[in-house]
């Protein structure tokens, strides 16, 4: 292969990529929040069959991410999500809340569901399902409280923890997509 088709070829695929990414723009949130969910599930269906995922969840979950924009992060979140809760998969996810609750913590994230108080629910509901003492169960409120306290944005701090979630269990799910535009 000559260095003029490998240029070619990245060429090619910088444009398919940019062309996503603006077909992605058009959609509503509403619109990018179902297929961010259906996707999910479809995936993680996938997997069960030992088919190999496409990788598209990913995709969403960076347009997903980048409309909620800026999030507020600390080492205790980070570590309370990746050390203290047990292994996740999205699978694990769907089973533990389904598909319906999955899709209000990701509209919650786009500001299309206003109702903190069940999105607060879901997400403790996931923290009983994926700990494995009290203890852990405890500390979600003490991390919670504490970037309440640091970032005074109890909104962004509910899609801080719903966002390293849905992040840790696609991790934990997908192996690292090499995706083919």
């Amino acid at each position: 292969m000559s260095l003029s088709s490998d240029s070619n070829e990245i060429n090619d695929s910088i444009f398919k990529e940019s062309y996503i990414l603006y077909k992605l723009s058009e959609l509503s949130n509403i619109e990018l929040s179902a297929i961010f969910e259906k996707s999910l599930s479809n995936e993680s269906f996938e997997l069960n069959l030992g088919i190999e995922p496409d990788g598209y969840a990913q995709i969403l979950f960076n347009e997903v991410l980048r409309r909620a924009g800026r999030l507020p992060y600390s080492k205790e979140l980070n570590f309370y999500i990746y050390n203290d809760l047990l292994e996740f998969t999205v699978e694990d996810i769907i089973q533990s809340v389904g598909e319906e609750k999955l899709e209000k913590l990701i509209m919650f994230m786009l500001d299309e569901n206003d109702k903190k108080e069940e999105i607060e629910a879901i997400i403790f509901e996931m923290v009983k399902n994926f700990s494995n003492n009290d203890e852990v169960i405890e500390k979600y409120h003490e991390v919670k409280n504490a970037l309440i306290r640091k970032y005074e944005k109890e909104k962004s701090v509910i899609k801080s923890f719903i966002a390293h979630m849905i992040n840790k269990a696609i991790n934990n799910s997908f192996p690292p997509a090499v995706i083919t535009l």
